[in-house]
């Protein structure tokens, strides 16, 4: 079982105006390109390795939207505006994880299955998310299956629809300001 809890602690941010607790959507800077070409961008060396990401290190405790992968809760996908909203969380591990865990429950001596999720603040940001992202899904719900499959952006709004979105954490990874992976992480 893997307890999420709101926190004062391991999310930082320099700017003043994510210190707040209001909820707050933020369109994030996208590049465009001139050039008549219609194909995509090359797939990034950091896309397709969803079951591979390195979880004995903490996520990001800051975010910048550069070529990145955060740690969030998904809150919806609007698919014709092809828009990504979300709340950048910390996903900590191992000893930053039971420190955090012990802050909110002094009587236990470690976080459960060595992690904790820290969630600074509700702040909701949006992005735009390309059109060939990759999008990797868990499925336990729907069919009993806990590995990570490939899933499709169309799927997206019926499977968030479904979802605890103050539970289950998602990892985003952007490339210029853009959401290029969106992948589930199962929590036994």
């Amino acid at each position: 079982m893997l307890v999420t809890a709101v926190i004062l602690a391991g999310c930082t941010s320099d700017d003043p105006d994510q210190a707040d607790d209001r909820t707050t959507t933020t369109q994030l800077e996208v590049t465009t390109s001139t050039s008549s070409s219609t194909t995509a961008d090359p797939p990034s060396e950091k896309r397709g390795n969803c079951a591979q990401r390195d979880v004995t290190k903490n996520s990001p405790a800051t975010f910048d939207s550069g070529d990145r992968t955060y740690a969030t809760y998904l809150t919806d996908f609007d698919a014709r505006a092809s828009s990504l909203s979300f709340d950048i969380v910390q996903q900590l591990v191992g000893d930053d994880a039971d420190e955090a865990y012990r802050t909110v429950y002094p009587d236990e001596s470690e976080a459960p299955n060595g992690a904790f999720t820290v969630n600074e603040n509700d702040r909701v940001r949006s992005a735009v998310v390309r059109p060939d992202a990759d999008v990797w899904l868990v499925r336990l719900r729907t069919d009993g299956d806990a590995g990570i499959t490939r899933g499709t952006l169309g799927e997206l709004p019926s499977y968030l629809a479904n979802d605890d979105p103050d539970i289950t954490l998602y990892w985003v990874t952007f490339e210029s300001g853009q959401v290029v992976e969106i992948c589930e992480q199962y929590h036994p």
